[in-house]
């Protein structure tokens, strides 16, 4: 069975190419529509800021808030993507999330399965968010 595109990248939120300069970024883009990192810590650690971005600095605090901008209609069914996130990470569509450890990893870890349709890899997340 192949690797779901967002493993073989090692950007299990399919963080859109940019200008950005992550850390751990690749040199050289294959892809031609989605990041690629060294390390799918890396690029978990792309997404937590991403997701900072979205709470702390434009109140993007709620799934039924961040899943529009981070995945948007025009590419995504964004009704059956709030769902599965809800369904996978226990929040409620409209409860305020934190940045803190706990919710961003009940929140990355839904959002990763929902975009690659299998867990993240064991301890994955926890050394991402050491990378912060």
């Amino acid at each position: 069975m192949k690797e779901p595109r967002g493993f073989r990248n090692f950007n299990p939120g399919n963080v859109i190419i940019s200008s950005a300069k992550w850390v751990g970024k690749v040199e050289f883009n294959s892809d031609g529509k989605f990041e690629q990192f060294d390390t799918m810590e890396h690029g978990l650690r792309c997404m937590l800021i991403v997701l900072r971005t979205y709470i702390k600095k434009r109140g993007l605090n709620t799934i039924e808030k961040i899943i529009p901008v981070y995945a948007p209609s025009s590419e995504n069914n964004c009704e059956a993507y709030i769902e599965t996130v809800c369904v996978l990470s226990g929040f409620l569509r409209d409860a305020v999330i934190g940045y803190e450890i706990e919710d961003m990893r009940r929140l990355i870890e839904a959002m990763c399965y929902h975009e690659n349709g299998r867990p993240l890899p064991k301890g994955c997340f926890d050394r991402a968010w050491k990378l912060l």
